[in-house]
């Protein structure tokens, strides 16, 4: 089973949460790399934190699919 069908029976609510969190790192690791300039770790990060979101924002697509 993939990780956004996992993800996608949670509530709708929590998968939000999920989203707003992942959007927040994303947002505090861009502005970091804005203000310091390239750092291999950050950059690392940025790309984990963004596989992550797409999970998150296709379990939230499949939960409202399976919902309707």
């Amino acid at each position: 089973m993939l990780k956004r069908e996992q993800i996608s029976k949670l509530k709708i609510d929590e998968i939000n949460q999920y989203i707003s969190g992942y959007e927040r790192m994303l947002q505090f690791y861009e502005s970091y790399t804005e203000r310091k300039g390239f750092y291999s770790y950050v950059q690392e990060r940025i790309n984990y934190l963004n596989n992550e979101l797409a999970e998150y924002l296709i379990a939230r697509e499949l939960h409202i699919e399976n919902s309707l």
